[in-house]
């Protein structure tokens, strides 16, 4: 453990003396809208100059989670499928790229484009706040219908509808905006029996805040249901956070509050969480940036400690097309979490990935994850092993073939080593994308993806196909296979699975996306259905 928490410390103060840099000053931001099983969708497109074969990373609270290549680009929406990624992406979540070129006047309100800006003294800061329009509204709304039928003997379904929203208010004055995030979604079910309700509502807010913290401002302050970006660490938390530039590349900052109920985000007094933050975040050519995170935060349950903790993030981009990122978690134990564990310091999480783009045609990327589920008072009576066996650790390495014609070859291997010991797994897939091909409207996509572990063995091929209509249009369809052994016995089984997806775009502003799904075999016998319809502000 000492010598992991060595090496995560010692990565830290290396990147903390790297060339100064910062992102690149072309760079566009918009939000990932939906999570499908195959897709990514974004809330921006070709106008906001995404193409096919963009590069896509992902970020959380200005941490970069994952890298997505986009496989689809209407005018307003964009569908992308995940290289890799730390955690799970979920909606929400900010998709950072470099736009191609755009036309004139095209770029939507939803994309924020980070340009190179120069330092204002505070005169010239209210001159421009004084020019700055009245208050805008942006973001994005939509209702979507989920409709799922287990087709076996059970005969299970299950419809939701959900209206999500992600809303901004900008331009305030004095450089604070209103921030408001959550769903609304009611849940039908039938043939469950009495011991799941036939009709719920699950209406959740994940933000919704008064915030100040555009990058020239010396003070950042947040108040309400905060996601804050320093307190990522900690979760959404109802109170306030506060934050001053120190030496010009450098932010101290306090937040404290209360946590949400963890069933329905609903407020509670009962969680009570508090903690300090320090940020380094340099500036310099463009292309290069490091940004380095660290907090020191407490979360206490009714008096009692349910978790204190040091959570340190690192990203950074360097000369040469080479990228790193970096996270790690040290618990410090006291009381029962003492008791539990036998230490009173643990490394719960260390994960470290990088990609090198070696040229224009070549990249690899490499990563060690060795996370592993957090016990706080919620999850203290229950075993380990329910939350040991769900966490994904161990090496995990790829290469990216590209050439001109924009036809793709990927290739990935992992391999994962149990915590408590005993048989290794070992994965790898092969995946490679034909663009234009066989006709000029339909791109081909074919996957072949392998495992090999202590129960389970198996191979799971998949074939797409991508059509791209008149601009506004854009359709998918696909299918693949699981082939699969169970290792202790012997017992070979099969499942299907076919999926089909149109998207159209209209209105400028407004988007409807309909996806079908139909899974079968040995396994599962089901069909679900997605419908939505978006409105961007």
């Amino acid at each position: 453990m000492r010598a992991r928490g060595m090496a995560a410390l010692l990565l830290t103060l290396a990147l903390a003396a790297a060339p100064q840099a910062i992102r690149a000053a072309d760079e566009a931001v918009c939000a990932v809208r939906y999570v499908s099983s195959e897709h990514v969708y974004l809330d921006a497109g070709r106008l906001a100059g995404l193409d096919v074969g963009t590069s896509v990373l992902v970020l959380r609270d200005g941490v970069q989670i994952g890298e997505l290549l986009v496989v689809h680009a209407a005018d307003h929406s964009a569908s992308c499928r995940i290289v890799n990624s730390t955690v799970t992406v979920v909606p929400g979540d900010r998709a950072r790229f470099v736009p191609t070129q755009l036309p004139a006047g095209a770029l939507p309100d939803t994309v924020a484009v980070a340009v190179r800006t120069r330092e204002l003294r505070p005169a010239a800061v209210r001159r421009e706040r004084a020019r700055a329009p009245g208050p805008r509204l942006t973001g994005s709304m939509a209702l979507r219908l989920e409709h799922a039928t287990e087709t076996g003997d059970v005969g299970l379904s299950t419809s939701t509808w959900t209206l999500p929203f992600r809303l901004r208010v900008r331009d305030l004055g004095r450089g604070w905006e209103l921030r408001a995030r959550g769903s609304l979604r009611r849940i039908l079910r039938d043939g469950f029996g009495t011991s799941s309700p036939t009709d719920e509502w699950r209406n959740r807010i994940h933000e919704i805040s008064l915030v100040r913290d555009g990058r020239r401002e010396d003070w950042h302050l947040a108040a309400g249901r905060i996601t804050n970006r320093a307190a990522a660490a900690a979760g959404p938390f109802d109170g306030l956070a506060v934050n001053r530039r120190v030496g010009g590349v450098m932010r101290l900052g306090l937040f404290g509050g209360f946590a949400p109920a963890w069933r329905d985000l609903g407020f509670s007094t009962a969680d009570q969480v508090a903690g300090v933050t320090f940020q380094y975040d340099t500036a310099g050519a463009p292309g290069r940036g490091l940004h380095l995170l660290l907090a020191g935060m407490g979360r206490y349950h009714e008096g009692e400690i349910s978790r204190e903790n040091l959570a340190m993030t690192t990203t950074w981009a360097g000369a040469g097309g080479l990228s790193l990122i970096q996270s790690a978690e040290i618990d410090l134990n006291r009381g029962w979490r003492r008791d539990a564990g036998e230490s009173s310091l643990d490394l719960s999480s260390f994960a470290l990935g990088g990609r090198w783009r070696v040229d224009r045609r070549i990249a690899v990327r490499a990563g060690w994850d060795d996370r592993q589920p957090v016990r706080t008072w919620e999850t203290r009576d229950r075993p380990d092993s329910l939350f040991q066996d769900a966490g994904r650790r161990g090496l995990n390495a790829g290469v990216e073939l590209r050439d001109g014609a924009g036809r793709r070859l990927w290739l990935n291997g992992s391999l994962r080593s149990p915590r408590a010991g005993g048989p290794d797994s070992r994965s790898w897939s092969v995946r490679g994308r034909l663009p234009q091909w066989p006709w000029r409207e339909l791109d081909l996509d074919a996957s072949l993806r392998g495992f090999d572990g202590p129960y389970l063995a198996g191979l799971a091929p998949s074939l797409a196909v991508a059509w791209r209509g008149d601009g506004r249009w854009y359709g998918r369809a696909g299918g693949g296979v699981y082939m699969y052994r169970d290792q202790t016995g012997d017992d070979d089984r099969n499942s299907t699975w076919l999926s089909a997806s149109l998207e159209r775009t209209f209105a400028r502003r407004w988007s409807a996306l309909a996806e079908l799904r139909v899974d079968g075999g040995d396994a599962t016998h089901g069909r679900s259905i997605l419908l939505e319809l978006r409105r961007r502000f």
